[in-house]
């Protein structure tokens, strides 16, 4: 299963050559990773697998003739409709990746 999102923030990386990213999809789920500096711009469209936890992955820059190397991390993905304080996660319930 493959999601795309929009680029909504970057912010400078672990290194020089790599940006910190969050980027959001059509139904409010919020995935912050880190990416390479070339390979996106604020506003693009990137499509992933958002299942794909703590592994490697190919993500493609929709906007550009670009793929690069990205890692999703389970923390690091919030369902923005839940409340703030909701128990101790935000990570969206099942079936809210693909439901809009």
């Amino acid at each position: 299963m493959r999601i795309a999102v929009r680029i909504q923030k970057i912010a400078p990386g672990r290194t020089a050559a790599d940006v910190r990213c969050e980027a959001t999809s059509d139904n409010d789920i919020l995935f912050s990773f880190h990416a390479p500096r070339d390979a996106i711009h604020l506003g693009d469209q990137i499509e992933f697998d958002p299942e794909a936890h703590g592994v490697s992955q190919v993500a493609s820059n929709l906007d550009a003739p670009t793929t690069f190397p990205v890692v999703l991390k389970k923390h690091d993905i919030h369902d923005v409709r839940l409340p703030p304080g909701h128990r101790t996660s935000r990570f969206p319930a099942p079936g809210r990746f693909n439901a809009a």
